[in-house]
């Protein structure tokens, strides 16, 4: 493995001879969007001096692992379904950054059986170890990554056992709003952040563009959707973390811009001169209930609730 002088790369069991530290924050999600983002506010920002950077990874021989491991970040192996793995990663940490993840196809995990019932949610799992961890630690603040329209949905159907017996209930929600009551009721300091809909997944995802001048997209024509960029996620989690005693018991929705799909087209055909030549198409619906369900419900949720809802647009 190739690294700098600065770079600690610690193996599972590792961590618990390491020295405790003050300024160090742990990330979980480090090699994805969100994680990776807020790495990289922590790093290039103005921070605090003498800060380190701890990251939990699953295999720290990857090209992200190892790129993070180069900027000087601490890579812990393990995995967030491990307790002991998350307790090892956890000690000698001021701060976390947390953002749960789907297994979607793992046994045991957030199951979306052939009546689509909920079965069990492995985030509240992941959350759960965390939390324990971050506890018996003495870790200062946490600040959880959840999704905009969780807050709102919680509020109108009056709590989370009220929304999971919806008939209409989304388990992309459900999940997070049953982490956002853990985090809530954990008795750490704390920040929740709900990003909307990241720019990053217009190129980049299943959903995204596949072929030139044609933005696939899974909304209804002319529904407005909140977007905003990892960077920006990053920037707002950084700040939380660094400074706890402001952010605490903070609850925000963060967004950068609300498009809708045709403004997202004309937009990429601007950026590329090609005014003329980009236009939205529009998944049937039926087509995606058929082959991905819980997008589906997701999607449907969002597109009844009120545009940006308890977005702070200062906070970015």
């Amino acid at each position: 493995m190739s690294m700098n002088s600065n770079a600690t790369p610690i193996t599972s069991g590792a961590a618990a001879n390491l020295p405790a530290r003050r300024e160090t924050v742990l990330v979980f999600g480090a090699t994805g969007n969100q994680g990776g983002a807020v790495v990289d506010a922590l790093l290039d920002g103005d921070t605090k001096e003498g800060l380190k950077v701890r990251a939990m990874v699953r295999n720290p021989e990857t090209k992200k692992a190892k790129a993070l491991a180069a900027r000087g970040v601490e890579l812990v192996k393990g995995d967030m379904l491990n307790k002991s793995d998350v307790q090892n990663a956890t000690k000698g940490v001021s701060s976390i950054f947390l953002v749960t993840v789907e297994y979607t196809f793992k046994p045991g995990g957030t199951s979306y059986n052939s009546s689509n019932k909920f079965t069990s949610s492995l985030q509240a799992d992941q959350a759960n170890y965390v939390l324990q961890a971050a506890k018996s630690e003495g870790v200062k603040h946490i600040v959880f990554s959840s999704g905009l329209g969780v807050a709102y949905l919680e509020k109108k159907y009056g709590g989370i056992e009220n929304y999971a017996k919806s008939k209409t209930k989304s388990h992309v929600f459900l999940d997070k709003m049953i982490v956002e009551d853990m985090v809530r009721k954990s008795g750490l300091t704390y920040t929740i952040i709900r990003p909307a809909g990241f720019f990053e997944m217009i190129v980049t995802h299943a959903y995204g563009i596949q072929k030139h001048g044609e933005y696939p997209s899974i909304w209804k024509k002319d529904i407005p959707f909140a977007y905003i960029a990892c960077r920006d996620i990053g920037r707002t989690a950084a700040k939380a973390l660094l400074s706890p005693a402001k952010w605490d018991g903070k609850e925000m929705g963060i967004a950068s811009q609300i498009l809708t799909s045709d403004e997202i087209a004309k937009a990429i055909a601007n950026v590329r001169n090609e005014s003329d030549q980009w236009k939205a198409s529009y998944t049937p619906r039926f087509i995606l209930k058929l082959f991905a369900r819980p997008i589906a419900r997701m999607v449907e949720e969002y597109e009844r609730m009120p545009e940006a809802e308890d977005v702070n647009w200062e906070s970015v």
